[in-house]
Protein backbone atom coordinates (compact mmCIF):
# COMPACT_ATOMS: atom_id res chain seq x y z
CA UNK A 1 0.00 0.00 0.00
CA UNK A 2 1.21 3.52 -0.78
CA UNK A 3 0.98 6.34 1.73
CA UNK A 4 1.45 10.01 0.95
CA UNK A 5 2.69 13.12 2.70
CA UNK A 6 1.35 16.11 0.82
CA UNK A 7 1.19 19.88 0.88
CA UNK A 8 -1.76 21.85 -0.41
CA UNK A 9 -1.61 25.60 -0.87
CA UNK A 10 -4.02 28.45 -1.38
CA UNK A 11 -4.35 30.30 -4.70
CA UNK A 12 -1.60 32.78 -3.85
CA UNK A 13 0.75 30.01 -2.63
CA UNK A 14 1.38 31.61 0.74
CA UNK A 15 -0.69 29.38 3.07
CA UNK A 16 -0.05 25.66 3.40
CA UNK A 17 -1.62 22.56 4.88
CA UNK A 18 0.46 19.41 5.40
CA UNK A 19 -1.38 16.11 5.49
CA UNK A 20 -1.10 12.36 5.08
CA UNK A 21 -3.31 9.84 3.34
CA UNK A 22 -3.38 6.46 1.70
CA UNK A 23 -5.62 7.74 -1.11
CA UNK A 24 -4.30 11.00 -2.55
CA UNK A 25 -7.09 11.45 -5.09
CA UNK A 26 -9.82 11.10 -2.48
CA UNK A 27 -8.07 13.40 -0.05
CA UNK A 28 -7.53 16.18 -2.59
CA UNK A 29 -11.19 15.87 -3.60
CA UNK A 30 -12.09 16.34 0.08
CA UNK A 31 -9.92 19.46 0.25
CA UNK A 32 -11.38 20.96 -2.92
CA UNK A 33 -14.98 20.34 -1.89
CA UNK A 34 -14.61 21.19 1.82
CA UNK A 35 -15.93 17.78 2.83
CA UNK A 36 -13.97 17.55 6.09
CA UNK A 37 -13.52 20.44 8.49
CA UNK A 38 -10.22 19.09 9.81
CA UNK A 39 -8.48 19.55 6.44
CA UNK A 40 -7.54 23.20 6.80
CA UNK A 41 -9.22 26.26 5.40
CA UNK A 42 -11.45 25.80 2.39
CA UNK A 43 -9.28 27.98 0.18
CA UNK A 44 -6.21 25.80 0.78
CA UNK A 45 -6.85 23.16 -1.85
CA UNK A 46 -4.16 23.16 -4.56
CA UNK A 47 -1.87 20.12 -4.39
CA UNK A 48 1.67 21.45 -4.87
CA UNK A 49 3.85 18.74 -3.29
CA UNK A 50 3.62 15.09 -2.39
CA UNK A 51 5.88 12.18 -1.68
CA UNK A 52 4.89 8.54 -1.44
CA UNK A 53 5.98 5.89 1.05
CA UNK A 54 5.26 2.19 1.21
CA UNK A 55 5.77 1.93 4.95
CA UNK A 56 3.53 3.55 7.57
CA UNK A 57 6.44 4.13 9.95
CA UNK A 58 8.33 6.04 7.25
CA UNK A 59 5.17 8.04 6.55
CA UNK A 60 4.79 9.08 10.17
CA UNK A 61 8.45 10.08 10.33
CA UNK A 62 8.11 12.09 7.10
CA UNK A 63 4.95 13.87 8.31
CA UNK A 64 6.72 15.00 11.47
CA UNK A 65 9.69 16.16 9.41
CA UNK A 66 7.58 18.14 6.91
CA UNK A 67 5.47 19.67 9.69
CA UNK A 68 8.66 20.91 11.33
CA UNK A 69 9.94 22.58 8.18
CA UNK A 70 9.89 26.35 8.44
CA UNK A 71 7.99 28.13 5.67
CA UNK A 72 11.18 28.83 3.68
CA UNK A 73 12.07 25.12 3.65
CA UNK A 74 8.55 24.24 2.46
CA UNK A 75 8.88 26.83 -0.31
CA UNK A 76 12.27 25.42 -1.30
CA UNK A 77 11.05 21.82 -1.42
CA UNK A 78 7.94 22.74 -3.39
CA UNK A 79 9.93 24.80 -5.91
CA UNK A 80 12.47 22.00 -6.25
CA UNK A 81 9.84 19.39 -7.18
CA UNK A 82 7.26 21.71 -8.72
CA UNK A 83 9.00 24.88 -9.98
CA UNK A 84 5.89 26.27 -11.72
CA UNK A 85 3.59 25.61 -8.75
CA UNK A 86 1.38 23.50 -11.00
CA UNK A 87 -1.70 21.74 -9.66
CA UNK A 88 -0.33 18.20 -9.36
CA UNK A 89 -3.70 16.47 -9.30
CA UNK A 90 -6.81 17.88 -10.94
CA UNK A 91 -9.90 16.42 -9.33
Amino acid sequence: MNYFVYIVANKTNNLFFVGTTNNLGRRIYEHKHNIREDLGRGSINKLVYYKSYNNIDMLIEAKIKVNNWVKQKKLYQIKRKNPNWDELLNI
